[in-house]
């Protein structure tokens, strides 16, 4: 193409026939440039030229200057010639490539604003060619409107758009909101249940909220470098906390020190090492943490118990700061149920860990106290709490504290199976000279006997041991005792609240840091060790994990000496000095992450040891290095003179061992870095350190050793290295704990510089001796081109801020200052792990916004009522202009009812929008008794006055989708968990809502409403937020699909509230005692029942069938073996947990019935009911009724399939793919039953009776693999567009509709047609219908219209004939129904498709034989004419959602 002349003036910029058909992406390009990526739509092209406009898009204001919670376009747009010929070029065949604009180009543009607006503007091809205009070509592309007005034709993307009035749109995109790299499909995993199936003990493993089955990271990765294994379709893994150290829970969110990986899931070795094989695999991680609070075992906490109010973490946290001289935080240790179980108050028990005296006669607390002889003085003494029945051996052992239970069930499971029912083993420093605790330990039912109270027993200076109930003097999170909040929102005045906030924020802005760095490192050295070492080999292995073509990696040796890729690659050392460098690396090192004690850690963590801020007017995003610089002077040399100078020491003597080439410093001169020793001491600078805090405090113990590949490898022993092992006692005395510790390590890091440090040289010798600086160079670019680095999901984001206070109506709590202090909080969380990560995927969990409404809380009936109290209480004056602005704020939003307020009123009020109280006060007759008549009206319309309250409610978020949508935005989280959208509707097209049991009979088998659902969800956000929207229909905090697939939910969640539901319980009990049988239990009961009488045949007798009846009563009554009373605790836990677990209890009882009552069972073959082991006939049975689920299977299998098919990225929980089962309550994670472990085994080809699962699983996984098939990217990582279906018949109002359709395409030229029918759901049931899988749906063709989201049309039938509403009593009305406009077709005449097909013999989705061609804007069989007669060989839709892709 020639060269292009702009000669446009951008104020003549109209707008368009908003066509929504274009493409955008954020990412980092292989230089490691920010780049911003346009592709344009295979539009036509015979017709047109496309050309890229952008231009500032701002929040939108009133009259009044309140946002309207819209965006608008702003400034002069501009028009950027050069995209024309990058969008018209054809290279390959394509036609339509993509256009890079950099983020130093929107600068250049004046594009400096956080949010852009872009378009695709159409020139007229003919006219562009002739002329070379564009203006010319714009002009007569141009489309004109019924009144005869010209609009200029562009292409907006589908998303939330910005405007600046009619057919003046853009779509946008929120620079903060990152450079994503990698996306597709995510797989969620619960480590503690993952690849531990075959772990000794966890045969019979039941989860409860005490016990842990022991999955690790090793146990991941293990499964992750498996070739063609079950993670190998999904693009990101993502898992609950691994850092955190919370070593109580299996869930990992009671967060006690961030910046330490929890012990029970592995050390940080294993951290690192998940992260390099996960690149290695080609795929990249997704972190979890919950950052709102501290857990009981948190170290800060800790010290705040120790030193109460003179602790500096007092203002760390939500604590009573009232004005008594301690503290009396309360701890909710104890179940309740220990005031009223007898048995329960037994078995709850504490130990002592290393006491210093114990009793003299083991078992005879009245017996002398003796000295331990195992009492260690250099260790902390501690009280920990337990229980017995879990316990075992754990309980004797004075020297070790429990992490993990070594019982992890009861021998009756139902015994402990909620929160109430045991205690954590929770553990708290104590002093080993107070003579409570100079004692082996004993039971809470030993202190009542003893006549002690269990609350002052254990009540210290600052806190108080209690049950749960009782807990308090803190803030919880979300009512959660085992979480206090942390001081993120809201502070107080009192100053130390107020450097509280500052610092809490700041350390977490730190974790943020520590780990995107930590892994950016770990991968940078992995890739370029790997390269050092295996040269081309090891870019053909990435490129191939990757699929990215291999001639761009082998060209990186050209691209690493570009000045564009230099220029980025030395960004991170731009104008520091070398002694900066070093500096900065040892500050930014947290002293936290070191595994020592929580005493330890916690006043390594103080702010006279780790830099702070410091006062009420520090910024707490400032960087530690400027810090540093307010910190006292033997602080700040501790880092400058000490630490820098062994930094230093190691460095040189690194150096003089690297080979010639890799030398760390010019010429032998340790003060001054080459370019590679400036990123190799980056690297290894955080290694350097911990070694070298662990050898300054402990020179003489071996506390370190080095593996054969240089990795550290810290002793298990670390843990108990507290102040007193460095003989430091200063109780109550906070600041002086510090400074002897400050000491200790200035002395330390000063031996250290003279010491002999070969085995730490020696281990980074080994890292990097094959390593060179182009090594680095080319892993860096290859981090930047696969989008390699730690991606983040924030558990509850809304709970950072001081929203309880909020929940309970606090009128000095607005929600405007708590989501204020959200945004900023995020944002700068987000911030910091950009610095290391611009390709971060980020995904911010915000659940329930519309509960901090007022006004859903009022009563809506008195809602006038009471604001006429409320306005009659004030004087004339007052009124009027109360009135007066009350309805000047509102009538944009709430526009008055004509019949409620006339024009000429209307126009007088807005007349006096700038009259003041003072000129109303004075004469109050300038407003009218008529106007103030209409005004009262106004007011007091119920809902207009209900609307502005919530308005006023959410302040300038306007509401909670606004707020939610700006939250994203303004932080620059990718993404949110989408469960306003897809989370109810996938499982409410199948049948009954999983937490609800409600049926949507507007929804049920309505592919209307799934479209309709996706309209809704792509107007309310940007396209961004659409492309990368974490999608699922379950994660580790809500109900297993199947679960709910195969039970009546309206029965399950029901609590037997009808005659009909008790009449159903009866059947299934034979028992009136409604009142102690749960609805779960019954709902669970009947449906195997169901599955047993069309099962048992030919395995067991009629009468043995009796047996099973009954074992399925007593369990639904709470009754399993020696429990024959029953509880109703007991019955709602046979119904939420797993179905393989449940129906082994039921073949456990039928034992127990035949033992006890002479029932008949022949099938034990010798086992005892205390035998948890099937004998081989009863495995039969189990099998046999297993299996009567298939049907519930292929319907789950259909809904994962159509989420895989669909938009955002879809995301399996791991388990659900295998037929698991259980459920969990829709908030509080009350049951657990879905975290239980992950039966890898019932995939084995030698599981029989598991032919159903290994369908189930085979074909999610190969749905799930199809996007990395040729032609098929799109699905991954593509832009949607709605393209609706009609069928001979159809009324929009009135009928379901059969068929809807989704196209996908993107910037490598992938299009793919996703067609979605209704055919294989079983219509004519309501909610349980089967899925019918057999069934073919016969369409003649498919139609390629796509709509314009943002313009609405007369609805027409299949035949073009306008459809008419309809009244409830059936009578048409002349009114007609609306619908979106078409815009345009996905697709040209004459482009040809394919349609996949499952095979279930290769367990894979194939080409299928037959092309499709397009014609007239219809998708046709090849070579069949088109028409609506067309019959005969009509498309076949042999699935729910079937997928069609463009055949390059």
């Amino acid at each position: 193409m020639d060269s292009l002349s702009f000669n446009r003036n951008a104020q003549n910029i109209n707008s368009n026939n908003k066509v929504s058909f274009t493409g955008q992406k954020s990412i980092i390009d292989i230089s490691g440039t920010q780049t911003y990526r346009f592709y344009a739509p295979p539009y036509d092209n015979e017709k047109y030229y496309a050309a890229l406009e952008l231009v500032s898009v701002d929040y939108d204001k009133d009259s009044r200057n309140n946002n309207t919670g819209n965006y608008k376009a702003e400034g002069k747009p501009v028009l950027i010639p050069e995209s024309i010929s990058s969008f018209n070029s054809p290279v390959n065949g394509l036609s339509n490539l993509s256009f890079d604009v950099t983020a130093d180009k929107l600068k250049e543009y004046r594009l400096n604003k956080d949010v852009v607006g872009y378009r695709f503007v159409l020139l007229d091809k003919k006219t562009f060619n002739e002329t070379k205009n564009i203006d010319a070509a714009i002009e007569a592309a141009k489309w004109t409107d019924d009144n005869g007005y010209k609009h200029t034709s562009y292409l907006l993307d589908s998303g939330h758009t910005a405007s600046t009035g009619p057919f003046e749109d853009y779509s946008y995109f929120s620079k903060k909101q990152g450079f994503v790299n990698k996306t597709g499909p995510m797989y969620h995993i619960f480590p503690d249940a993952y690849n531990v199936e075959k772990a000794n003990g966890n045969k019979n493993f039941v989860r409860t909220p005490f016990n842990k089955a022991g999955g690790n990271i090793q146990g991941m990765i293990e499964k992750i470098r498996q070739e063609d294994g079950e993670l190998s379709p999904y693009e990101m893994i993502i898992t609950t906390p691994l850092f955190g150290a919370d070593d109580v829970s299996s869930h990992g969110y009671w967060t006690a020190n961030p910046f330490q990986v929890a012990s029970t899931k592995g050390t940080l070795e294993d951290f690192k090492e998940l992260q390099t094989a996960v690149f290695d695999a080609g795929k990249t991680y997704v972190t979890d943490g919950a950052f709102t609070s501290f857990g009981l075992e948190a170290p800060q906490l800790h010290h705040v118990l120790k030193h109460g109010k003179k602790s500096p973490f007092y203002g760390w946290m939500k604590l009573d700061k009232t004005d008594a001289p301690n503290l009396n935080i309360k701890l909710g240790v104890f179940p309740d149920k220990i005031t009223t179980d007898d048995a329960l108050l037994e078995n709850t028990r504490f130990k002592i860990v290393n006491p210093k005296y114990i009793e003299s006669e083991e078992g005879n607390r009245n017996s002398k106290r003796k000295p331990n002889p195992d009492y260690n003085s250099e260790k902390p003494t501690y009280i920990q709490f337990f229980d017995d029945r879990l316990a075992g051996s754990q309980a004797d052992d004075l020297v070790n504290l429990i992490t993990i239970y070594e019982n992890q069930n009861p021998e009756n499971h139902y015994d402990i199976a909620t929160h109430q029912d045991s205690v954590q083993p929770f553990y708290f420093e104590v002093d080993p000279a107070d003579t409570r605790f100079q004692t082996r330990g004993a039971s809470l039912k030993d202190l009542q006997n003893e006549g002690k109270q269990v609350d002052t027993y254990f009540q210290m200076n600052n806190y108080t041991i209690t049950t749960k109930s009782e807990a308090g003097g803190a803030n919880s999170w979300d009512g959660q005792v085992d979480l206090l909040k942390a001081n993120i929102s809201n502070p107080t005045n009192n100053p130390s609240d107020v450097i509280g906030n500052k610092q809490v924020k700041n350390h977490y802005y730190n974790i943020a840091s520590y780990w995107t760095k930590l892994t950016d490192d770990a991968l940078i050295e992995h890739i370029s060790r790997n390269i050092g070492k295996n040269g081309n080999a090891a870019l053909s292995e990435i490129a191939k994990k990757h699929r990215i073509n291999p001639a761009e990696l082998n060209s990186l040796s050209y691209i690493i000496e570009t000045p564009e890729f230099n220029k980025n690659f030395n960004e991170k050392f731009k104008n520091k000095t070398d002694d900066a460098i070093v500096l900065e690396s040892i500050v930014n090192f947290p002293l936290e992450s070191v595994e020592f004690a929580p005493d330890l850690t916690a006043v390594l963590s103080t702010q006279y040891i780790t830099p702070r801020p410091l006062d009420k007017n520090t910024d707490e995003n400032l960087s530690r290095t400027k810090l540093l610089e307010n910190m006292p002077k033997n602080a700040q040399s501790l880092y400058k003179d000490s630490m820098q100078k062994y930094m230093m020491s190691v460095l040189g003597e690194l150096d003089a061992k690297m080979p010639k080439g890799q030398k760390l410093f010019n010429g032998g001169n340790i003060t001054h870095f080459t370019d590679y020793g400036k990123y190799v001491a980056d690297i290894v600078a955080a290694d350097i350190m911990k070694y070298g805090v662990v050898k300054a405090l402990f020179p003489d113990e071996e506390l370190v050793e080095f593996a054969q590949d240089g990795r550290a490898e810290y002793a298990e022993d670390l843990k108990y290295k507290g102040l007193i092992s460095l003989g430091i006692n200063e109780p109550g005395k906070a600041e002086n704990e510090a400074n002897a510790l400050l000491k200790q390590l200035k002395e330390g890091f000063n031996e250290l510089q003279k010491d002999d440090n070969s085995d730490l040289v020696d281990s980074l010798y080994t890292r990097f001796k094959d390593v060179k600086l182009d090594d680095i160079k080319m892993a860096r670019a290859i981090v930047n081109k696969t989008g390699a680095g730690l991606n983040w999901r924030f558990d509850a984001a809304k709970d950072v801020s001081d929203l309880d206070k909020r929940r309970a109506n606090d009128p000095h709590t607005s929600f405007e200052k708590c989501w204020d202090d959200t945004i900023d909080f995020w944002g700068g969380f987000i911030k910091n792990i950009r610095k290391h990560n611009p390709a971060a995927y980020t995904i911010a969990e915000v659940t329930n916004l519309w509960e901090f409404s007022r006004w859903q809380y009022s009563n809506k009936n008195k809602f006038a009522l009471d604001n006429i109290k409320g306005l009659e209480s004030i004087n004339t004056a007052e009124q009027k202009y109360a009135l007066l602005e009350f309805y000047l704020d509102n009538k944009d939003k709430f526009p008055p009812n004509q019949d409620k307020m006339a024009d000429d009123i209307k126009a007088n009020l807005d007349a006096k929008a700038n009259i003041t109280y003072k000129e109303i006060s004075q004469n109050s007759n300038i407003i009218t008794d008529r106007e103030t008549r209409a005004l009262m009206d106004y007011y007091f319309d119920n809902d207009i006055a209900m609307n502005a309250m919530q308005k006023k409610d959410f302040g300038k978020y306007i509401d909670p989708n606004i707020a939610e949508r700006m939250l994203y935005e303004k932080t620059g989280a990718t993404t949110g968990s989408n469960y306003d959208t897809f989370f109810g509707l996938y499982p409410e097209l199948f049948g009954q809502n999983f937490e609800h049991g409600t049926t949507n009979d507007y929804r049920l088998y309505n592919m209307g409403a799934f479209e309709s659902g996706l309209k809704g969800f792509f107007s309310a956000h940007s396209p961004q937020f659409i492309n990368h929207s974490h999608i699922f229909t379950n994660n580790h905090d809500k109900p297993r699909p199947l679960h709910c697939i195969a039970l009546d939910m309206e029965l399950f969640l029901s609590d037997l509230k009808t005659d009909e539901q008790k009449s159903r319980a009866k059947a299934v009990t034979g028992s009136n005692d409604f009142d102690h049988i749960s609805s779960m239990a019954v709902a669970v009961g009947e449906r195997y029942l169901e599955m047993f009488e069309n099962s048992y045949d030919g395995i067991i007798s009629k009468e043995e069938l009796k047996t099973v009846k009954q074992a399925i009563a007593d369990l639904t009554l709470g009754k399993f073996l020696d429990n024959t009373k029953g509880s109703m605790e007991n019955s709602r836990t046979f119904g939420y947990l797993p179905f393989d677990i449940t129906l082994k209890d039921v073949m456990q009882q039928a034992r127990y019935l035949s033992e006890t009552k002479g029932m008949k069972w022949g099938i034990s073959e010798g086992k005892k009911s205390s035998d948890k082991d099937l004998s081989v006939k009863e495995t039969e049975l189990f099998n046999a009724a297993f299996s009567e689920l298939a049907p519930d299977t292929e319907k789950l299998s259909a809904m994962l399939r159509m989420m895989m098919f669909s938009v955002g990225v879809p995301t399996l929980f791991a388990g659900d793919e295998m037929a698991h089962s259980g459920y969990e309550t829709p908030t509080k994670n009350v049951e657990l039953a879905i975290r239980n472990i992950i039966h890898h085994s019932w995939l084995d080809d030698n599981a029989e009776g598991k032919e159903f699962v290994k369908e189930l699983y085979n074909h999610t996984t190969a749905a799930a693999n199809v996007h990395k098939m040729k032609g098929l990217s799109a699905l991954a990582d593509g832009s949607s567009l709605i393209v609706p279906q009609k069928s001979k018949g159809d009324n929009p109002q009135k009928d379901k509709a059969a068929h809807t359709a989704l196209f996908k395409y993107n910037d490598k030229g992938s299009n793919v047609l996703v067609v979605y029918s209704n055919k294989q759901m079983d219509t004519e049931n309501k909610n349980t219908g089967a899925y019918l899988s057999g069934e073919t749906d016969n369409v003649p063709y498919i139609s390629l219209g796509y709509i314009d989201p943002h313009k609405e049309v007369d609805a027409t039938d299949v035949d073009g004939k306008t459809v008419y509403e309809i009244k409830d009593d059936g009578t048409v009305t002349d009114k007609p129904v609306k619908e979106n406009a078409i815009a345009g077709n996905v697709a040209k005449d004459g482009d040809k498709y394919k349609k996949l097909k499952y095979n279930p013999s290769t367990a894979q989705y194939e080409p299928g034989k037959e092309t499709y061609e397009v014609k007239n804007g219809k998708l046709i069989r090849e070579g069949m004419a088109t028409g609506r007669g067309i019959s005969s060989p009509p498309i076949e839709l042999d699935d729910v959602a079937n997928v069609f892709y463009k055949v390059s």
